[in-house]
């Protein structure tokens, strides 16, 4: 009898232990599933915020205007009066085969007028109203447009100054010839032409570091 009851209460200890090892299982379990949900939100939070990077990163470069010069001469508060009017493109140059076959190689007249389409334009100019906004002197040149009869300010755009003097640079490698021409810079005096040569040297090497 008093075995039996042992065996009983053996039997019941074990359903009791079997009943709380169930329910610690059931808590584990649960907090488990809780934290492999919270695992993936997460990862999902991070996923979407990669991608919403990535959909601007490719938009903000489909944007051309967004990089462009005249946008980031407002940004910063830099004026030109040609920065709006400018337009870029991209194009692959490549040397004339032979060398000497180029239009702007040599000493015909065909060379000549070549160049000078390119390098020896007409006078510039800016408005007065526009004129401030360079914060250059009151006292500079001033000019009349032939066709509005507008009165403004003598200007230059500079890549046509250096491409006048790319022009020089050329001529001077002709000395035989080109003191002959009456319209030569290089009949100027010695000391001048030697030093806008200087000065085109010293921007061509500034240039060639970053090219």
């Amino acid at each position: 009898m008093e075995k039996y009851a042992d065996s009983e209460s053996s039997s019941q200890s074990d359903q009791e232990n079997a009943a709380f090892l169930n329910t610690l299982y059931q808590k584990q379990e649960s907090q488990r599933r809780r934290n492999y949900a919270y695992l993936t939100l997460f990862n999902l939070f991070l996923f979407t915020l990669s991608m919403l990077s990535l959909i601007t990163a490719v938009m903000t470069q489909k944007d051309d205007s967004g990089h462009s010069t005249a946008k980031l001469m407002d940004k910063f508060g830099i004026f030109s009066p040609a920065m709006h009017i400018v337009e870029y493109k991209q194009e692959q140059f490549k040397l004339p085969n032979p060398l000497n076959s180029s239009k702007y190689v040599g000493i015909t007249d065909d060379v000549e007028n070549a160049w000078m389409d390119i390098a020896y334009l007409p006078d510039q100019m800016v408005s007065k109203s526009d004129f401030p906004k360079l914060q250059k002197p009151a006292d500079s040149l001033q000019v009349t447009d032939p066709r509005t009869g507008e009165t403004g300010y003598r200007v230059g755009l500079e890549v046509f100054h250096q491409l006048h003097c790319l022009n020089l640079l050329r001529m001077s490698t002709y000395p035989e010839y080109y003191p002959k021409i009456w319209w030569s810079d290089t009949n100027d005096e010695p000391q001048r032409v030697r030093a806008h040569l200087g000065m085109f040297t010293r921007l061509f090497s500034a240039l060639s570091h970053f090219l």
